[in-house]
């Protein structure tokens, strides 16, 4: 024989017996038996303090009058009879305040979902909360800074290596920057776009950055810094010095001077980057030092004053026979 009892309070004691009678008016009592409800169903709250490999538990319940054990299940799967993995049993506990239990829990996977419950449970079996969920964070990416290349008077192209944290096709956005100065304090820096999913894949990405509007000559430190939900790693220190600014070349290009020296006729070379040159004029025999030679009139001209032609052209002639044996002599 069997009747179902309703409207009963959880976890409380209850009494009852059998009763058998016929229509003369007889009857028996049954011996007396006791039961004890279960615990009411338990609140399952949210995890708190989730990081990629740990997180915090609560839940609360109301124990009542009979002693109540309680404890969290949780794992990677959804729950059915049992979540995976049990914390341990903590209580039991009695009275009419609700208690709020927490648990730490730090053996998860980064970047993980969870699924967990609290359950509370006396003599007579365990109630369940409702089944909720969370997901770890990923681990902070690996950052490797690298050496400086093209280092100029002003410029200069720092470089790294990031390898964003990945699981099972899970991808947490990755950013990156550069921050330079020159000291190990920085103060400057330049921002990178978002590391690509498909580095997960590969390994890791290279990315770079080209710094410009240094001071020429002067020592600088560097580092890469990378950043996700997990949270920042910063790359070690390395530094660069630029180079100093070229010194403009003072030679001159044969055969002319530089605008404001001297007159001096200076060394045959080419200097393309000189911008004022003057040339040098041919020297004249007061700056040779030698006295200039008299100038001799044409033998045209010493004739020009004779009027009638042939006697112009015969001592024309006459003339250059006379010059040209004196140049023989």
């Amino acid at each position: 024989m069997q009747a179902v009892a309703g409207g009963l309070q959880p976890n409380t004691l209850y009494y009852y017996r059998t009763l058998a009678s016929n229509a003369g008016g007889g009857g028996r009592e049954g011996a007396t038996e006791s039961l004890l409800t279960l615990p009411a169903t338990p609140t399952t709250e949210a995890a708190a303090n989730v990081d990629d490999h740990s997180a915090t538990l609560s839940g609360s319940f109301d124990p009542g009058d009979h002693a109540t054990s309680y404890y969290f299940e949780y794992g990677t799967a959804p729950c059915g009879t049992t979540c995976g993995t049990q914390t341990s049993v903590a209580g039991p506990v009695t009275g009419d305040n609700e208690i709020q239990p927490t648990v730490a829990v730090s053996d998860l996977a980064a970047l993980t979902t969870y699924h967990y419950r609290v359950v509370v449970k006396n003599a007579t079996g365990p109630s369940y909360g409702p089944e909720r969920e969370l997901t770890t964070l990923p681990e902070a990416p690996a950052v490797t800074t690298g050496p400086p290349t093209n280092v100029a008077a002003t410029t200069a192209t720092v470089a790294g290596e990031i390898v964003p944290q990945c699981v099972e096709g899970r991808y947490s956005l990755t950013s990156y920057r550069f921050e330079y100065g020159p000291t190990i304090a920085y103060g400057g820096g330049g921002e990178g776009a978002a590391i690509s999913p498909a580095s997960c894949l590969a390994g890791g990405e290279a990315v770079s950055l080209t710094i410009t509007g240094l001071d020429p000559n002067t020592l600088y430190h560097y580092r890469l810094v990378a950043r996700n939900a997990g949270g920042e790693t910063f790359g070690i220190d390395q530094s660069l010095t630029t180079n100093p600014n070229p010194q403009p070349s003072t030679a001159a290009a044969a055969g002319f001077l530089l605008t404001g020296t001297s007159p001096t006729r200076l060394a045959a070379s080419t200097f393309p980057e000189l911008t004022s040159l003057t040339p040098l004029p041919t020297p004249s025999a007061t700056e040779t030092g030698k006295p200039a030679k008299p100038k001799i009139p044409s033998c045209e001209a010493k004739a020009k004053r004779i009027k009638n032609q042939r006697k112009r052209e015969a001592a024309v002639k006459d003339c250059k026979k006379v010059t040209a044996k004196r140049r023989k002599k």
